[in-house]
């Protein structure tokens, strides 16, 4: 058998006062586990949402078009309803022609704030107010507004019509950026500096997507010197032709003030040459190095028998790269110093003039006589390290003969002076066949 277990359901009734039809009821759990349920409000005004699984937060929203539904404070289900407002607004000059682009700025009511321009027929239309007290301000930098601003008064349920006119203080510079093929320039940023008496004047304005331009704000009877802007809103550009237009304000808009501008180069092309003597120039190479792997070249230039080289194009992020000149002539015979220059890839070109000039050394003199010597005696400490257990007993008996030879020889030197006063050298009435080390030498002997 199969078994069916069931619970009563939750219903949500409630209503909306005063009586309305069609407003969308809708029902939702506020940790989104079950899905919302809406329905629509009866002619009365009521509704009636189930049945709905216990156990869950539920919350309960009315909206309809035209119409603001507040919550009843002690009651989830309960609405008052009123109906919403609106503002018409229109905007004239002092010859009753429509003015468009004026910023309309409109607040009040409950947080209420909406900032919208003028069509082109000059009006500007405020839907869904609440009842309440709004501020209207119109805003534009080449207009003065009569009256510069007021207060509206919100009925629910009615229309308030606002007209204001506008009078014509200041003026316009129109015009268009192209690069140097014609094709325009957008994003570029044109500036209008105020001369002499007028030099605290300064506006600016941005080029549309077609390279058009609109600066507003010109003062009459001020002159303006008329650029692109200089510094980092335009760094793509690197000049411009004209480089200014000077413009003196009248009572009319100035029209067909272009520019030509020309792009900042996105590569850095370097060259250059080495000053040096011919014969040098195939031993040399010019290498390039980037600051991050200075062991690594990117590049190698031999020169061969031109002193110009060339470097491939880098790209212009402003890396620092290293140049050098490289030689394959020998240190033994010249004495040289390898130039290099450090480079920042920031322009869009770069010529390097380089100098080597070696030095051929000397002719090297003879080995002397003591560095002839090192080898042998090099040799015989060797030996004499080797066998030092054997030369040890001989060198110490050597020794010891040569200091009785000493001895000797000076004892007898002693007795001739106190027996003959007068000078003598002691040495001839020496017999050397008297040395015991002389004697024993011509005795063979075992080693």
């Amino acid at each position: 058998m199969i078994k069916f277990s069931g619970e009563r359901g939750l219903f949500i009734i409630g209503h909306v006062y005063p009586p309305l039809a069609d407003v969308t009821i809708t029902v939702y759990d506020s940790g989104d586990k079950v899905a919302a349920v809406t329905a629509l409000t009866s002619e009365k005004g009521d509704f009636k949402i189930g049945p709905l699984h216990k156990g869950f937060d539920y919350m309960v929203k009315a909206e309809k078009d035209g119409y603001v539904l507040e919550k009843d404070e002690e009651e989830m289900a309960v609405f008052r309803a009123r109906k919403l407002s609106r503002t018409d607004v229109k905007i004239i000059d002092e010859v009753d022609q429509p003015l468009s682009e004026v910023l309309l700025s409109l607040s009040g009511g409950k947080q209420y704030r909406s900032n919208n321009l003028t069509h082109d027929d000059g009006t500007m239309v405020f839907m869904n107010l609440s009842p309440g007290q709004y501020f209207l301000r119109p805003m534009m930098k080449e207009y003065k507004f009569e009256p510069v601003s007021q207060m509206l008064e919100v009925l629910e349920g009615t229309t308030v019509e606002v007209s204001i006119r506008g009078v014509r203080i200041a003026y316009s510079c129109y015009g268009q950026v192209t690069s140097l093929n014609g094709e325009p320039e957008p994003g570029v940023f044109v500036e209008a500096l105020g001369l002499d008496d007028c030099s605290m004047y300064q506006e600016e304005s941005k080029t549309e997507t077609n390279g058009n331009y609109r600066i507003r704000g010109l003062q009459p009877k001020c002159k303006y010197e008329i650029r692109l802007k200089i510094g980092d809103m335009n760094k793509h550009i690197e000049r411009a032709a004209p480089k200014s237009r000077i413009v003196v304000v009248e009572k009319s808009d100035f029209i067909g003030v272009n520019i030509i501008a020309f792009r900042r180069m996105n590569q850095m092309d370097i060259s250059g040459n080495v000053v040096t003597e011919s014969e040098f120039l195939p031993t040399l190479k010019v290498r390039l190095y980037k600051e991050d792997n200075p062991g690594v070249p990117m590049f190698t230039a031999p020169l061969g028998v031109v002193s110009f080289f060339y470097l491939p194009s880098l790209q212009m992020d402003d890396s620092i790269y290293t140049v050098r000149v490289e030689s394959s002539l020998s240190k033994n015979t010249h004495e040289f110093i390898q130039p290099e220059v450090e480079i920042r890839a920031n322009i869009s070109y770069k010529h390097i003039t380089f100098r080597f000039e070696p030095k051929r050394k000397s002719v090297e003199q003879e080995l002397s006589q003591s560095s002839v010597l090192v080898l042998p005696l090099t040799i015989l400490i060797a030996v004499a390290v080797y066998h030092y257990q054997k030369l040890l007993p001989l060198g110490q008996q050597l020794l010891g003969q040569a200091q009785a030879f000493i001895q000797k020889r000076q004892a007898g030197i002693n007795l001739q002076q106190q027996q003959q006063p007068q000078q003598y050298s002691p040495i001839q009435d020496f017999d050397l066949q008297d040395s015991p080390v002389l004697r024993k030498k011509n005795k063979p002997r075992k080693t």
